[in-house]
């Protein structure tokens, strides 16, 4: 019924986010390299290029380079978006970011106050767990604790990733250890191989926290942040 400028001519002057590159089918993946590197666009129904002029940024959770190999992304595609490439480590390889991560999805929820419902015990909990899902899995334990919850009642944001230990049934005699939740016991486990991972090379640097990133292979501020969180001596640069 009417003209309307797609996205590239859209973000003419400024920034085009691409998600998830990766699942852009072979024939669609032709076609924004054609625009890329023509930067124009021809619209539907017309017979004449229009100029853009955009900054394109692309994100994937998949190795893209193997996806060339394997042939599900064009190489020439690749090495235009590639030029400058960014990894951002997975949420298990940052967990200082998760209060605040928390605190700004709450606000982004409409709810701003409900950051004071999060308990000091929820965070330790969160903050041992791996996160598989990253931090999609993470915002979606957000909101739902914060749908589940009433009104003033503290935040059960590890609970809704499953993060509880089992109940015995009234009446019968149960082995704790068999009920436990699978995340329960793997974060039990995980702690259990941190702090003796750590203790050990506390022992053997005298706590010199330069040396036990280098042994490691963690950064600085990850090593302190095992360090405190296991209660082993206070680390010293």
């Amino acid at each position: 019924m009417q003209d309307r400028d797609g996205l590239l001519l859209q973000a003419s002057g400024g920034t085009l986010f691409l998600d998830d590159v990766a699942e852009m089918p072979l024939e669609l993946q032709a076609k924004l390299l054609r625009a890329l590197q023509e930067r124009t666009v021809r619209p539907l129904g017309q017979g004449r290029e229009i100029p853009f002029d955009a900054r394109v940024v692309a994100a994937t959770r998949r190795d893209l380079e193997g996806e060339v190999n394997s042939g599900g992304f064009r190489s020439d595609l690749y090495f235009r978006l590639a030029q400058v490439r960014a990894f951002v480590p997975a949420l298990r390889q940052r967990l200082d970011d998760i209060p605040g991560l928390v605190r700004m999805m709450l606000d982004h929820l409409g709810n701003k106050n409900a950051w004071r419902r999060v308990t000091r015990a929820t965070l330790d909990r969160l903050l041992r767990y791996d996160w598989p899902g990253n931090v999609r899995e993470l915002k979606n334990a957000v909101s739902v604790a914060l749908a589940l919850a009433e009104e003033g009642e503290p935040l059960d944001i590890a609970g809704a990733v499953g993060l509880k230990t089992a109940k015995p049934t009234k009446g019968k005699a149960i082995d704790t250890s068999a009920v436990r939740s699978y995340h329960d016991a793997k974060r039990e486990a995980l702690h259990a191989f941190e702090r003796g991972y750590f203790a050990q090379l506390v022992e053997a640097t005298n706590a010199n926290v330069a040396e036990i990133s280098r042994r490691s292979g963690l950064q600085r501020t990850h090593v302190r942040k095992y360090l405190r969180l296991h209660g082993l001596r206070e680390p010293r640069e």
